[in-house]
């Protein structure tokens, strides 16, 4: 599989960019607002969507905002819950399928 397999259509790929971020209130306003856009198109990939019982927590934590955004926009494209226990057993294989694909 690849990101072409789980790719929105009509709708670029995600652009990828870097943010520096000068202080914790500049960071917590932009952490806040994408806290807002989780499961829509303007989740911009700086928060967590997983959860902590998430088989991939530990490597989604690492990966950049750019990665974090096209795994949640397959997600959210493929109707999949972005919560794990929120998954059927179904879900559960094609989310793991979109976490390959991009990591």
């Amino acid at each position: 599989m690849s990101y072409q397999d789980f790719k929105r259509p009509d709708s670029p790929p995600s652009t990828s960019y870097t943010v520096e971020v000068t202080s914790s209130e500049v960071f917590k306003e932009l952490a806040d607002l994408d806290r807002k856009k989780l499961g829509s198109e303007d989740y911009l990939g700086f928060v967590a969507f997983w959860e902590g019982g998430d088989d991939y927590k530990h490597i989604l934590r690492e990966v950049s905002a750019f990665a974090k955004k096209r795994i949640h926009d397959a997600l959210v494209f493929g109707e999949i819950p972005l919560g794990q226990s929120d998954r059927n057993p179904e879900q559960l294989e094609k989310s793991l399928q979109i976490y390959k694909a991009y990591l």
